[in-house]
């Protein structure tokens, strides 16, 4: 029921930050981003576009709007040239002169496969606007009309618009219907594959295409037969069997629109109006457009991730994160993969769902394991060791509130993985096991002179030193933990627990002992650096693959007494001063404490060859993992050297 309440509480949360603006917006600029990824293509070789540019507005010296039997010359030119069909990005819905008129639409009805547009102008009143009758009659209609998205870019496109009960075609719709009849979009809009920045058609400029023999170019020509652009066109074939969009770039006409390829490469540049047509009419002879998934599918994947990341491994926390990432990262992959084909799948809510899934999975382990560790400490917290309860029958002072310094040494011990062990198996074996090993661990504590200061679930912190002085603490707190660890080697060879890894941390020096409550309940504990780096030391163990770590004021101690090897020397988070790190050995482990401390001297003097092979034998003939971690690092920094000033300290940056 809770695993069900989740999901829905992720799934719903994630649906409502998707319908939000921003989360729209953030959505727009990914299609971007796919688009600039995908880069450019080649737009199909059968539409060119000719354009009205500034060079057109400065050869041909002519005011707009400009006489219309111009275009009626540029039609004229372009069946000379034997082109497919002609598509006028330009609305004629306002009489001219009559004679320009005339002119104009005695051409369009000589070259017989004319689009001229039309628009839905919307407003106070809307009304549709169609090219005047004398064009009318000779040609084919479509709207110009063109979506933008709310940052204000175009991506999408209307092949119909609805008005007064009636549809009437976009352009492209027009002209390809008059084409052929291939499949159509079954949407009324469509989100346009576009091939690429502006001008990824090819553009011919207005001027060139209507300067022949017959007609003057007074910004460029004396005579009409001085330079005949058109001439040159012809004999290349650029317009044969073309079909041939006219429309301007001009910015007087002010047609100019932001696309998905705007920023292209750097480079920021407006698209012509008349290309965004062009593009859409080749995605529809080449039955290809962005097609976004249904609905439903956009939910069913919502469910799903939501499913997936409420059933996350969060008891591991770098697996769980190292899980979350990875799915986040498929998740991209697969929708530019997906948009490589002509698919769009709507990237926001699925990044959104995995955020909150993720975030919503970590909180509810955080107050499970919370609960859990209230539950266990419920039971043992109230422990308190005889020689507490000797001291205070002494000295009943202690009770008091207040503390004093005193020098200590503290040993944290941790159960590596036990909430994913708890949950294996039914709460009271659970008990069961933490009985035997918490009962266990406390009689050997006790049996070293130390106090058990506080049960953290399965987490044991112990004291040595208060509330009476041990001169030794440090010898009694290691042979305490050795101890411990062979103690939990026998419950786990007799079957008594389950193959549990225990990592102790250990630390030496001075601390404030005494009690913190009130009358009705205190609790006499310890605090300080030194128990801070106790219980740093226990989480480090599973960075080097060991069991027990020591401080190096624990080793000075010791040393000469109890059998060490110097593991590294770090650095602990939130500590400027760098510390060695020690690890208790048997006897039997001289031969590699020696060959691993010389190549741990080889590795601070970035001999890194020498010390690799050391480190590397070690790791084969003892299976030592401080080995591993160390040869690691050596790979890593022949790849990338230290600084110069690296003195080998190790930092780490999380607890």
């Amino acid at each position: 029921m809770k695993k069900i309440i989740l999901i829905s509480a992720i799934f719903l949360i994630s649906l409502m930050f998707s319908s939000l603006k921003v989360t729209q917006y953030l959505e727009l600029k990914t299609e971007d981003i796919r688009f600039n990824l995908r880069g450019a293509r080649t737009p199909p070789p059968n539409i060119v576009v000719v354009d009205i540019d500034d060079d057109s507005y400065d050869a041909l010296k002519m005011r707009f709007p400009w006489d219309r039997s111009i275009y009626g010359k540029l039609l004229k030119n372009l069946k000379k040239a034997k082109a497919k069909m002609v598509i006028f990005d330009i609305e004629f819905d306002v009489p001219a002169k009559s004679e320009e008129d005339s002119i104009f639409a005695a051409a369009i009805k000589d070259f017989g496969n004319v689009v001229m547009g039309g628009a839905l102008k919307t407003g106070i009143t809307s009304t549709v606007v169609y090219p005047i009758k004398p064009f009318l009659r000779y040609c084919k209609v479509g709207m110009l009309n063109k979506l933008y998205d709310i940052d204000g870019v175009v991506r999408r496109y209307p092949m119909r618009l609805k008005y007064g009960g009636n549809a009437y075609n976009s352009i492209a719709l027009a002209a390809f219907s008059s084409l052929c009849r291939k499949r159509l979009p079954a949407s009324d809009i469509v989100n346009m594959d576009f091939y690429g920045p502006p001008k990824t058609f090819p553009y011919y400029s207005f001027w060139t295409a209507v300067d022949d023999s017959t007609f003057l170019v007074p910004g460029i020509e004396d005579t009409p037969n001085d330079v005949n652009a058109f001439n040159e066109l012809l004999q290349d074939s650029v317009f044969y069997n073309k079909i041939v969009f006219v429309g301007a770039s001009i910015s007087e006409f002010h047609d100019l629109d932001q696309t998905p390829f705007y920023n292209y490469k750097g480079s920021k540049n407006l698209m012509p109006g008349v290309e965004l047509h062009a593009t859409m009419l080749a995605n529809l002879i080449e039955g290809r457009w962005i097609k976004k998934l249904p609905y439903y599918f956009n939910i069913l994947f919502l469910i799903i991730l939501a499913v997936i990341f409420s059933f996350l491994p969060y008891d591991r926390i770098y697996l769980s994160l190292f899980i979350a990432i990875f799915i986040i990262i498929l998740i991209i992959f697969l929708s530019i993969i997906a948009f490589m084909k002509d698919t769009y799948i709507q990237l926001m809510p699925l990044l959104i769902v995995s955020v909150f899934g993720y975030a919503g999975g970590m909180i509810e382990k955080f107050i499970k394991t919370r609960r859990e560790k209230q539950w266990i400490t419920s039971i043992f917290g109230r422990y308190v060791s005889k020689e507490i309860v000797s001291t205070i029958l002494k000295k009943p002072e202690i009770i008091h509130l207040g503390g004093e310094k005193r020098r200590v040494s503290i040993l944290f011990s941790d159960i590596e993985g036990f909430t994913t062990f708890s949950e294996k198996i039914s709460p009271e074996k659970v008990v069961k096991i933490l009985n035997v090993y918490l009962e266990r661990l406390t009689d050997i504590v006790i049996g070293y002179k130390g106090m058990v200061d506080k049960f953290e679930g399965d987490a044991i912190m112990a004291v040595f030193g208060v509330p009476i002085s041990l001169e030794n603490s440090a010898e009694m707190t290691v042979l305490c933990g050795l101890k411990m660890q062979e103690e939990i080697k026998k419950m786990i060879n007799l079957e008594e627990i389950p193959p549990l890894k225990t990592r102790i941390g250990i630390n030496t020096g001075e601390v404030i002992a005494g009690n913190l409550g009130s009358r009705q309940r205190m609790d006499y504990t310890v605090m300080g650096d030194a128990v801070n780096l106790a219980s740093r030391l226990e989480g480090i163990n599973k960075f080097y693959g060991t069991k027990i770590l020591i401080g190096e004021d624990t080793y000075k101690e010791i040393k000469g007494k109890i059998l060490c090897r110097e593991i590294d020397r770090i650095r602990v988070k939130g500590k400027e001063t760098p510390i060695s790190i020690y690890e208790p050995i048997s006897e039997t482990l001289r031969t590699l404490k020696e060959k691993y401390e010389n190549g741990l001297n080889l590795y601070r003097d970035k001999k890194w060859g020498r010390a690799k092979e050391i480190f590397s034998n070690l790791y084969k003939e003892y299976k030592d993992v401080p080995s591993k971690t160390i040869l690691g690092r050596i790979v890593d920094f022949e790849e990338k050297p230290p600084e110069q000033n690296w003195n080998g300290v190790f930092t780490f940056y999380q607890k």
